[in-house]
């Protein structure tokens, strides 16, 4: 084990300058393989070996460029050359004759650090909880995992995605872990146009390799040769098809996230991963690629699911709910309880902290177990809450939660209505709680008769969405009236439009048109 931190120490220091190693590639890439299917080895130099961490974290996000690559290739050949410790244990023949060009010598090397990296950070013997919340363990501080800081390291890394694509799982794990720093530069427009692009040919790359891999076998190829062939793929695209489900549907994901970082990229989203999915097949064990899947199709507009070929759900889609069984309210219930955002914040109406990264705690509801809240105080000040009293909210949860599983998939829709049905479950409750599982996003008035959720929902398929800056646009539609769209500017205090802004100004619209039994309905974009 000694030894083990001797080299990685000996590595960081040939790794000090990025644009100049000293490090033998031979001795690297023996150290790197070794390493990273040990997790005892890796757990030791987490822990022994934090500039060895720190080392390749700063070389894979250094801003590479063509010369730079060319640069680093030839002294990386002069240093492999000239080592004498790799010589004997005759490593440098077989390795140096296997690399044709300087562009395949770079990527190796780069792909290495990668590698380690992502074994690093996901190592269940030594789980990583966020910086600082293990003192002793490797990445402690920012200036490690982010070296050249946040914006710079994750552009860095996204420019190397076309790459090489061992970087989807660096950056799979950086969202993972530090969403709140990672996603808003990712959701820059060179960020994001290079991501979704990136995704797109990867994904119609693989999709035509499995097709013609699949099509040599012929007709008379066995279920069991098939189906390797097509584990083959899975694997090979999941890392890709994973950085994307990060952005849609990680633990800190936004109601919004997925409508502004895919939109005007839905068609070829959904179109690049339907088609690998349909030549795959749906396997139970990648489910969550169908999941992917249909909440991309739920974003399209009526229009372009025509234009995509299906005007209703692929076979494949789940918790999907489209046409007319979006008029049942309980349909319409247990779609967004199913597809709310499920963030680490707090739901106090008056605080709305995140926690810092995916091991902290927020205190739960000790009824519900849903809510969650950073203190006492909050939560509090949500049980009393003027617009939306979680007293309303829990005791309409807990009723609901005696006959229906809310995150699982015990219940199909029909079982989970017919359920709600059968017990008389109040249409009051299920306004209440749809407004709370989208964050007063969606209103419905179920219980005085409102119009068909699926017609409140219905995307405009000729408006392309232009959010004012700082400001908000809702679309508005007040019983049977055409709807209709109010720019709400941003606040005279300089701050945004929030959710709540927008919830009380919609309510007090309710309010008056309440005894007129008008129903008053919105969304917003």
């Amino acid at each position: 084990m000694a030894s083990n931190i001797r080299k990685a120490q000996a590595f960081a220091a040939g790794f000090a300058d990025p644009l100049a190693p000293t490090l033998c590639y031979i001795c690297f890439a023996v150290f790197a393989k070794e390493i990273e299917p040990d997790e005892q080895i890796a757990q030791l130099l987490q822990t022994k070996g934090h500039a060895f961490w720190t080392a390749l974290m700063t070389f894979v996000s250094t801003d590479w460029t063509a010369e730079r690559r060319e640069s680093v290739t030839t002294r990386l050949r002069r240093t492999s050359l000239r080592c004498r410790k790799c010589k004997p244990a005759g490593h440098r023949g077989m390795l140096m004759h296997a690399i044709p060009d300087a562009e395949c010598f770079f990527g190796i090397m780069y792909q290495l650090a990668c590698g380690s990296l992502h074994a690093a950070l996901r190592n269940p013997m030594h789980s990583y909880k966020g910086l600082g919340r293990k003192p002793s363990r490797w990445p402690t501080t920012m200036e490690q995992l982010f070296p050249f800081g946040v914006d710079r390291t994750v552009t860095s890394l996204v420019a190397q995605l076309p790459h090489r694509s061992f970087t989807h799982s660096l950056l799979h794990n950086l969202i993972a872990y530090h969403r709140p720093l990672v996603f808003p530069v990712l959701s820059e427009a060179p960020n994001r146009t290079l991501v979704i692009s990136t995704f797109i040919s990867r994904l119609t790359l693989y999709t035509s390799m499995a097709s013609a891999a699949l099509s040599r076998f012929g007709p008379s190829a066995t279920p069991t040769a098939q189906q390797i062939v097509r584990q083959e793929y899975i694997k090979l695209a999941q890392v890709a098809i994973l950085v994307l489900f990060d952005v849609v549907e990680g633990s800190d994901a936004q109601p919004d996230d997925q409508a502004r970082f895919c939109r005007g990229h839905e068609v070829q989203l959904f179109r690049a991963l339907h088609g690998f999915i349909t030549l795959v097949g749906d396997n139970e064990q990648h489910h969550w690629m169908a999941h992917l899947a249909s909440k991309l199709w739920g974003a399209l507009s009526l229009s372009q699911r025509d234009d995509v070929g299906h005007p209703a759900p692929p076979a494949y889609c789940t918790n999907v709910e489209a046409g007319e069984a979006l008029d049942d309210p309980y349909h319409a219930l247990r779609y967004f309880l199913r597809n709310r955002p499920r963030t680490r914040t707090c739901c106090s109406p008056q605080c709305a902290t995140s926690v810092p990264n995916a091991s902290a705690r927020l205190l739960l509801c000790a009824k519900c177990r849903l809510a969650s809240y950073c203190s006492q105080r909050c939560q509090r000040a949500d049980w009393t809450d003027a617009l939306l009293p979680h007293k309303e909210v829990c005791d309409a949860l807990q009723e609901l939660q005696t006959f229906t599983p809310l995150d699982s998939d015990e219940m199909t829709s029909e079982q989970f209505s017919a359920a709600c049905a059968e017990h008389e479950f109040p249409l009051a409750r299920v306004d209440t709680l749809i407004l709370w599982a989208t964050q007063g996003r969606v209103g419905t008035q179920y219980s005085l008769g409102g119009e068909s959720l699926n017609e409140l929902l219905k995307p405009l398929d000729d408006y392309e969405p232009a959010r004012p800056a700082q400001g908000r646009r809702v679309f508005v539609k007040i019983g049977d009236l055409e709807e209709y769209v109010v720019d709400f500017p941003p606040l005279q205090d300089g701050n945004d439009v929030t959710d709540r802004t927008i919830y009380k100004a919609m309510l007090s619209i309710r309010a008056r048109m309440q005894p007129t039994g008008v129903p008053v309905s919105w969304r917003t974009c």
